[in-house]
């Protein structure tokens, strides 16, 4: 399983900018966990096909700064596991 850490930063109002982001991930893989760590920061974890992830990965930047923190390929599935963890301006 290749696993993956992304920083995201979005300027959007805190529940609008959710809501955009995890159509998104649905449309690519399944939200495992979300975390809200406080007002202005949420961890999502998400599971997707290794084929989704460069998709998944231009269309959140679409919405916000989007930065690869950390990749790491353990490939025994074809799954890939993305924490993505958010602040909101």
């Amino acid at each position: 399983m290749k696993k993956y850490y992304w920083n995201g930063i979005s300027a959007k109002e805190r529940r609008r900018a959710l809501k955009d982001i995890r159509d998104i991930i649905e449309e690519y893989g399944e939200i495992l966990d979300v975390q809200k760590i406080s007002e202005v920061s949420t961890s999502i974890v998400i599971e997707t096909e290794d084929n989704n992830v460069m998709g998944l990965r231009q269309n959140l930047n679409d919405i916000m700064s989007l930065e690869i923190a950390y990749e790491e390929d353990r490939t025994v599935q074809p799954l890939s596991l993305i924490t993505l963890n958010l602040t909101f301006k």
